[in-house]
């Protein structure tokens, strides 16, 4: 997954390689620790069982500074240390941390479709944020305050 994630943001927010993890572990293990694993620590949300790039997380990437000098990401974000299998539920199927995800897309293209395209903007980015945090937490909690 850490594999993945340099790709992803080697190739310009490409999340191929993260359906291919998924496509290869199948069933085997529990995908909501993967997913919820991918969503804190590359700029992917899973919309209905398929990762998508999230825009706002990549907006705010330092692209160059973590391509320059990749091995310095991993140690500064964590991810090396982070386990997915700590998050795993008992059922076995991917599942977005980013639960209320449609609720709210439907509401940002609402505003957008009624010329409210920075409202939408400005509380895309507030509810990216405050579900990373949220993210952080569950994933991290000794590390979360």
């Amino acid at each position: 997954m850490i594999a993945a994630t340099y790709l992803c943001v080697k190739d310009s927010g490409n999340t191929t390689p993260f359906q291919q993890i998924l496509d290869a572990v199948g069933s085997a293990v529990h995908r909501k620790g993967i997913s919820a694993w991918i969503e804190y620590n590359a700029p992917v949300r899973f919309v209905k069982d398929k990762p998508l790039l999230n825009k706002a997380a990549w907006q705010e990437l330092d692209r160059d500074g973590i391509l320059a000098d990749f091995s310095a990401h991993i140690a500064e974000s964590g991810m090396d240390e982070m386990k997915w299998y700590m998050v795993a539920a008992t059922e076995n199927k991917t599942e977005s941390v980013w639960d209320y995800t449609t609720a709210f897309d439907n509401l940002f293209k609402k505003l957008e479709k009624n010329n409210q395209a920075e409202l939408a903007k400005e509380m895309r980015a507030a509810y990216d944020a405050y579900l990373t945090k949220a993210i952080k937490a569950q994933l991290q909690p000794s590390q979360a305050a």
